[in-house]
């Protein structure tokens, strides 16, 4: 299986300090039927729900594309999905991916820093 580290952003309507939360999920592709799954890591009193936030399935692209789902083309460091009307940024991936897609001739781009969580940054003044 292919391992991608990825993160969201999700809106924050009530609250006045920080308007927006970062989110950090890791995307698992799986080579053999082309389906996918999406996992938030635990994390300690967060309030937030979290672990699988998408079970094991085969993802349709977003509108206004039909009948396709996503493959490893569609996934890569710097690219974005949308699944589900939520869209994930791609910022990284474990060793077997890189050399996985590099033998495969695709070209895995450096990884890229979260960007910094207003959110989380107020919880812990």
């Amino acid at each position: 299986r292919l391992m991608f580290h990825a993160y969201f952003q999700e809106t924050l309507h009530e609250r006045r300090e920080a308007a927006y939360q970062i989110r950090a999920v890791t995307i698992s592709f799986f080579l053999e039927d082309g389906t996918m799954k999406i996992v938030e890591p635990a994390v300690d009193n967060s309030g937030l729900e979290q672990g699988v936030l998408v079970r094991r399935q085969r993802i349709p692209m977003p509108d206004p594309v039909k009948y396709r789902f996503y493959d490893i083309l569609d996934l890569n460091i710097g690219e974005e999905v949308e699944i589900f009307g939520r869209v994930y940024k791609i910022v990284d991936c474990d060793k077997f991916t890189r050399v996985f897609l590099n033998r495969m001739g695709i070209a895995v781009p450096d990884p890229i820093n979260l960007p910094g969580d207003p959110y989380t940054k107020q919880r812990n003044v």
